[in-house]
């Protein structure tokens, strides 16, 4: 199944052609190592800690591409001023189905390229994400020792329900047998039309009813719900019952 996946950090949001997760990134074998390192050294200084190593960085890595706009220099600036941010990766089976969202706070963006095919094709960005916690949906999340916030709220998504709601009875009342009319206090003869209004039925569904009268007396009935999603009893004698 095909998903669509949206960047969303600040007020920005893109579209993304290409992701790629890792986890537990061996620092020898990351091209962008140095400038990891770099960054990570600035944000635990910033934040006191100097017990943690620079090289404590193994963790979850992303990397994302996009096609470029006239507004990018929000991800530049991200990678230059080695700022963090917080934001999520939405992996959307629809417009309104989220399967599963990434999100992230304490973010370094540590690379930015820029790649354009001959052709027509937009020119590309892709950025590497170093976040310092991050949380898929369901699961527990995962920092970085450097990290400095906590996640606000956790994430959960649902899936839809395939359970199809309950028959449910929202309005029974006695009528005229002969003019269909509300009744309000039962006539001498005792012979009324059941009426019952129903909700999350279909025609021919069996629907019972329980109706109790003013004497304490209990009237148990069943019977088919109409097209119109209404139940009618005609010449129905409470006394009989």
């Amino acid at each position: 199944m095909g998903y669509k996946v949206l960047l969303k950090v600040r007020d920005e949001e893109r579209q993304i052609e290409s992701y790629n997760y890792s986890c537990h990134i061996i620092p020898h074998d990351h091209s962008d190592i140095q400038k990891i390192i770099s960054l990570h050294i600035n944000a635990k200084n910033q934040s006191d800690d100097s017990d943690d190593s620079p090289l404590d960085i193994e963790g979850d890595m992303i990397q994302l591409s996009f096609n470029s706009t006239s507004d990018d220099q929000f991800f530049y600036d991200w990678l230059l001023d080695g700022a963090m941010h917080r934001g999520e990766i939405h992996f959307m089976r629809n417009e309104v189905e989220a399967a599963d969202v990434f999100s992230f706070v304490d973010c370094f963006c540590v690379g930015l390229e820029e790649t354009m095919s001959i052709g027509g094709l937009p020119m590309q960005l892709t950025i590497w994400l170093s976040p310092g916690v991050i949380k898929r949906v369901n699961l527990e999340p995962r920092a970085k020792v450097w990290k400095v916030s906590e996640l606000e709220t956790p994430i959960s998504v649902k899936s839809p329900s395939t359970e199809e709601p309950s028959p449910v009875v929202t309005d029974v009342c006695f009528k005229d047998n002969k003019t269909g009319k509300r009744l309000k206090v039962v006539p001498l003869s005792g012979i009324v039309t059941i009426y019952a209004k129903t909700e999350n039925t279909r025609p021919g569904d069996i629907v019972h009813l329980s109706i109790k009268l003013e004497n304490g007396k209990t009237i148990n009935i069943s019977d088919k719900v109409n097209r119109q999603g209404f139940i009618e009893i005609k010449d129905f004698n409470i006394y009989k019952e």
